[in-house]
């Protein structure tokens, strides 16, 4: 299962479309809203491998450090 945190990238690869598609300014998903999501998935039945699938995961690195302590509390919880 595949879960999408952020859109956009503040690179310019010359390979990527990225910032052509999304833009230059990468934008994330607040964490409850990810761990609703998560959620979700747990209660729809889900319990294999969730995949972050994004533009560029690190392009906002304040941004993941916040969440990764709070995706690792929600996993201990479930």
């Amino acid at each position: 299962m595949s879960v999408q945190y952020s859109r956009g990238c503040p690179f310019n690869c010359e390979f990527c479309d990225i910032i052509e598609i999304y833009g230059r300014v990468p934008r994330t998903k607040s964490n409850p809203q990810m761990l609703a999501e998560l959620d979700a998935l747990y209660a729809h039945g889900w319990r294999g491998t969730v995949f972050i699938v994004d533009d560029n995961f690190i392009g906002n690195k304040k941004n993941v450090r916040g969440l990764l302590p709070d995706l690792a509390d929600w996993q201990k919880a479930t």
